[in-house]
C-alpha cells in the first residue's frame, strides 16, 4: 500500500542529489513527477531510472509559473512538493497517511512539514513550511522566487504534519555549483521592482546576501524588511533573528543589544533571541558582559530549542549549543566541575566538539 500521494519534484542539473531524493519516498507515495527545466546533465535518465515520470519544462526566470505547470501533471489526490536537494527523515507510510487524513477536515487545508536546513559547519536551522496540499483547482504558487502557495488567491490555513525533510541547499558547495546566489539575486530584485518595498522579498534579498556573508549588504535589506514589517506577519520573528545575526557578525553592538531588548519583550520564548544574547557577550569582551553570559545560555536551557511551529530556529541553540557555551564559560571562569557537567551534557546531545574539550579537561 502506498499514500494516495504525487511528490512533485523541480529540477535542472540536479544529476548529484536527485537519486537520493526520490529514493526517499518512492516506496511510500503512488507517484513521483519531476519536472525538468533544461538540464544538460543525466538529471532526467537518472529520475527516470529511479521510478520517476519525467516531464520536460521551459525556465522562464519564474519558479511560481515552472511549479504551477508541475501540478498540472500530478494525478494523485494530494500533493507533495520536493525540491531535488531535500530528503524525507525517517519517511514511513504511518506519518504520510496522517498528514493526508489531516487535510481531509477541510477543503482549504495545507500541510505543514518540518525543514531541516544543513550548513556548511554542520549546524541545523529548523523551520515549518508549507509542501502539502489537495491537487484541485484553486492551489497555485505566486511569486518568481521563494514562491507561496495560496488557496483562491489567498493563503491557506494550515495544519502541522509529522513530515521532516533535510535540506542541502545552503551548503557552500551547492551554493557555489549552481550559481544560485546570482540566480536568486537576480529573480528576488525582478520580483522587488514588480512590488516595491515588499517586505518579504527585501527580508529574502537580506537573506541571500547573509548566506553568502556579505554582511553589508545584508543589512541595508534587511533593516528595510524590518521597516516595512510588522509583527502580525508570519515571518516577522525571522526578519528580526537574521537582522539580529547580521548586527553580530558585523560587530554592530548597539544596534543589535537595542533590536533584542525589544524582539525579547514581544518573543519572550524564542530561543534563538537569547542565544544571539550569550553570543555577543562572548564577542563584547568587556568585564561586565562576560558576567552576564552564563544568564543568557541559561534562559536558553530553560526554554530548549524555539517552537518550529512558530520560530524558524537553530538546532541547539536550547541544548547542545548552549550547554557548551555555558562550558566555555564556566572553563575560563575556572570552575572546572561546572565546566565538565556541561560539556558532558553537550556531548550526551550529540556534539562532538563538547567531547574534545571535556577530554581536554579530563
Amino acid at each position: 500500500m502506498k499514500a494516495p500521494i504525487s511528490v512533485c519534484i523541480l529540477a535542472k542539473n540536479e544529476e548529484d542529489v536527485i537519486a537520493d531524493c526520490i529514493r526517499s519516498v518512492n516506496k511510500f507515495v503512488k507517484e513521483v513527477i519531476l519536472l525538468d527545466t533544461g538540464s544538460t546533465d543525466l538529471t532526467r535518465e537518472i529520475a527516470a531510472s529511479e521510478g520517476a515520470v519525467v516531464r520536460n519544462g521551459i525556465w522562464a526566470d519564474d519558479f511560481g509559473k515552472s511549479r504551477n505547470e508541475l501540478i498540472k501533471y500530478a494525478a494523485q489526490p494530494y500533493v507533495l512538493m520536493l525540491d531535488a536537494d531535500e530528503r524525507l527523515v525517517n519517511p514511513s507510510l504511518t506519518d504520510l497517511e496522517h498528514a493526508v487524513s489531516l487535510l481531509q477536515n477541510a477543503s482549504n487545508l495545507v500541510g505543514r512539514v518540518e525543514i531541516n536546513n544543513i550548513n556548511d559547519d554542520n549546524r541545523i536551522s529548523v523551520a515549518q513550511i508549507i509542501r502539502l496540499f489537495p491537487n484541485k483547482i484553486g492551489f497555485q504558487y505566486s511569486g518568481r522566487i521563494h514562491e507561496q502557495l495560496l488557496y483562491n488567491e489567498a493563503p491557506p490555513e494550515t495544519v502541522v504534519t509529522k513530515i521532516r525533510l533535510t535540506h542541502y541547499g545552503y551548503t557552500k558547495k551547492t551554493i557555489l555549483s549552481k550559481d544560485k546566489i546570482a540566480r536568486n539575486l537576480k529573480l528576488l530584485f525582478a520580483q522587488l521592482n514588480d512590488h516595491a518595498n515588499e517586505p518579504y522579498t527585501l527580508f529574502q534579498i537580506g537573506k541571500t546576501y547573509f548566506v553568502n556573508k556579505q554582511y553589508d549588504e545584508a543589512l541595508t535589506y534587511l533593516t528595510e524588511a524590518y521597516k516595512y514589517s510588522n509583527s502580525n506577519m508570519p515571518f516577522y520573528p525571522s526578519i528580526i533573528r537574521t537582522l539580529a545575526e547580521t548586527f553580530l557578525r558585523t560587530k554592530e553592538w548597539t544596534q543589535l543589544l537595542s533590536l533584542l531588548d525589544f524582539a525579547i519583550q514581544i518573543f519572550h520564548d524564542y530561543t534563538d533571541l537569547y542565544y544571539i544574547y550569550g553570543s555577543a557577550l562572548i564577542e563584547i569582551r568587556t568585564i561586565e558582559s562576560f558576567q552576564l553570559i552564563p544568564t543568557a545560555f541559561e534562559r536558553c536551557v530553560e526554554l530548549g530549542d524555539a517552537d518550529p511551529h512558530k520560530y524558524e530556529g537553530e538546532k541547539g541553540a536550547g541544548t547542545y549549543l548552549a550547554h557548551y557555551n555555558l562550558g566555555l564559560y564556566y572553563e575560563l571562569s575556572g570552575n572546572l566541575e561546572k565546566a565538565k557537567f556541561h560539556y558532558k551534557t553537550s556531548g550526551g546531545l550529540g556534539f562532538k566538539l563538547a567531547d574534545s574539550r571535556l577530554a581536554q579537561l579530563s
